[in-house]
């Protein structure tokens, strides 16, 4: 039998951290939450390993949008792929559909990543993993946090200790 999701929305409040505890210690679903920070809890992530961490502000909706086209897009993903199993032709459709799903922003394709793995549909994880290969494949450390949105959190000695080793970074 194959094992539940389940998405907590507002996870990283007091109500909704009891209950991503109470069902993580069950261990018979996998579970994902919505959080509101620009970053995780990280504390709450350490506690409760295996869950997934989606942002959104429930305030603004922020966020929201992004979390249900990226389950929309996995539905409509495993409905097309379903459709066309078995078709000569379904090949190159396919191809072209799959190019289209995964040509999207880093936000949305952190979505779609984090979505497919919830769901466990492997062809989108697959996608969306090569897909941020591509995106990293060349890059400077740098280029890469300014890509994907990522701060620089190294203090200025770990700085200094990069800059003196950088040989070992290429």
């Amino acid at each position: 039998m194959e094992r539940k999701r389940v998405l907590v929305v507002g996870g990283s409040g007091y109500l909704g951290q009891h209950l991503l505890a109470a069902l993580a210690a069950g261990g018979e679903v996998d579970v994902a939450f919505t959080h509101h920070r620009d970053t995780p809890p990280q504390p709450l992530l350490h506690a409760l390993p295996g869950l997934r961490a989606f942002r959104v502000d429930l305030r603004s909706g922020d966020g929201l949008r992004a979390v249900s086209e990226s389950f929309g897009q996995i539905i409509e993903y495993c409905t097309k792929h379903a459709a066309v199993e078995g078709r000569s032709t379904a090949a190159a459709e396919l191809k072209r559909f799959d190019e289209e799903l995964i040509d999207v922003d880093t936000d949305t394709l952190y979505h779609l990543l984090m979505a497919g793995n919830l769901m466990g549909v492997e062809g989108v994880l697959e996608l969306a993993v090569q897909r941020t290969a591509e995106l990293i494949r060349g890059k400077s450390p740098e280029e890469i946090r300014d890509t994907f949105k990522i701060a620089n959190d190294f203090t200025p000695e770990e700085e200094e200790i990069i800059k003196e080793n950088a040989w070992a970074l290429q």
